[in-house]
């Protein structure tokens, strides 16, 4: 299980590559803030989750505030495993279509 400064690395390298969008990762963080208690949120959180209308590269210059700059290689395998559970699931249903004809 990954913690929240791994999270957070995962989300802003997906943030950073196109992989989420600016309102799945504000989505994120606002069920994350309610999840945890107030002592374990860094403000930071907070500030994104009123990030909707911020440019990416403002949300990605906070969530790098809280992982300042850790957690790269972790982020980096949940990305890949998303990516390939991605294309796994497209192969499976167009394959399907083809044996349909």
């Amino acid at each position: 299980m990954l913690n929240l400064s791994e999270k957070v690395a995962a989300y802003q390298l997906g943030l950073g590559i196109g992989y989420f969008k600016l309102p799945k990762v504000v989505e994120w963080v606002d069920l994350t803030i309610l999840l945890l208690e107030s002592s374990g949120i860094p403000y930071q959180l907070y500030e994104v989750s009123l990030s909707s209308n911020k440019k990416i590269d403002d949300v990605i210059s906070l969530l790098n505030e809280i992982t300042r700059g850790n957690h790269i290689d972790i982020a980096s395998r949940v990305i890949l495993g998303l990516l390939h559970k991605s294309f796994a699931k497209k192969t499976r249903n167009s394959s399907s279509d083809y044996l349909d004809l």
